[in-house]
């Protein structure tokens, strides 16, 4: 059985988990004072970049294990990215401050594969080195 599935559907679940901390960022910060000031503007503008990346990439990977360790590894980055900032905007917002624990939880969900593997594997592949071929860490 092949891993590219789970490895995608991981990373899936992780840009789900980005997009909703930007949705609650959004709905905590839109209508505020702080919706008027350059800083949370320009957080929000990357947090939404970073999903719309997120979800086109996922939507044109391949279903190879290289394309979606490759897929996975952006993605595990940059949901990181979008759920710190969602943290910082809302850190003096209860409410919000307390969705994003729960989505933070969600984000460390293991993965069906390590970052390491898939790391490996994506370089290898790039590399043009069959994966089983070499000893792992040489």
């Amino acid at each position: 059985m092949s891993l590219s599935g789970p490895v995608l559907d991981h990373a899936a679940a992780q840009a789900r988990v980005a997009r909703e901390a930007y949705a609650t960022a959004v709905r905590c910060v839109a209508g505020g004072p702080a919706a008027r000031l350059p800083g949370p503007q320009f957080a929000v503008a990357g947090m939404r970049a970073a999903c719309d990346t997120m979800t086109a990439l996922l939507d044109r990977t391949p279903d190879t294990l290289a394309a979606a360790c490759t897929a996975a590894i952006f993605v595990d980055e940059a949901a990181e990215r979008v759920v710190a900032a969602a943290e910082r905007l809302l850190a003096h917002d209860p409410e919000g401050a307390a969705r994003l624990v729960e989505l933070r939880r969600d984000l460390r969900v293991t993965p069906p594969m390590s970052d390491d593997r898939c790391r490996e594997l994506a370089g290898k592949a790039a590399l043009g080195i069959e994966f089983d071929a070499t000893p792992r860490w040489l």
